[in-house]
């Protein structure tokens, strides 16, 4: 099966964590019965602040069977293009209202206007390919979604 993905909507934030360090070390007093003036070697922790960068991505899918032809596949791909580019407009609209709160609001509202992508979406590729005349077997084995994604892009430090 061929596979399609279309991006929809992405943007890269960074995500923070409050934990320890260790800032450095020092030796302090660990006496023993055989030597009461013996030094250890212990760290000195901190609180600090971790941080990493992350991507959040709303993307458009379609799977279709490789053994179609040439001039079906094209077509499939110009109607995923054009119901891609009605979704992106759905969940932009949603993501950007919201931009101002910060990251986390964002996300909430891209990922709360994808049933309503995926409405406008499917409505736009199902006309686009019945416009095609495609027999019914071939377009029970095409599969579409919207999906949402979210890639750590670094680790903490």
């Amino acid at each position: 099966m061929a596979t399609l993905d279309k991006t929809l909507f992405s943007f890269e934030y960074p995500e923070f964590m409050a934990s320890t360090c260790v800032t450095g070390w020092t030796y302090v007093p660990c006496p023993t019965w055989q030597n009461p003036g013996r030094m250890c070697r212990q760290d000195i922790t901190a609180p600090c602040m971790k941080t990493r960068t992350s991507r959040f991505r709303v993307y458009a899918y379609v799977r279709y069977p490789d053994t179609l032809e040439e001039v079906v596949r094209s077509e499939i791909q110009r109607c995923h293009l054009i119901a891609a580019a009605v979704a992106t407009n759905v969940v932009y609209t949603a993501a950007t209202a919201s931009s101002v709160v910060g990251p986390q609001a964002t996300i909430a509202a891209a990922i709360g206007a994808i049933p309503g992508a995926l409405e406008a979406y499917l409505q736009s590729f199902w006309n686009c390919l019945t416009s095609l005349n495609l027999s019914d077997v071939i377009k029970r084995q095409i599969e579409i979604d919207v999906r949402r994604e979210t890639v750590r892009l670094t680790d903490w430090n």
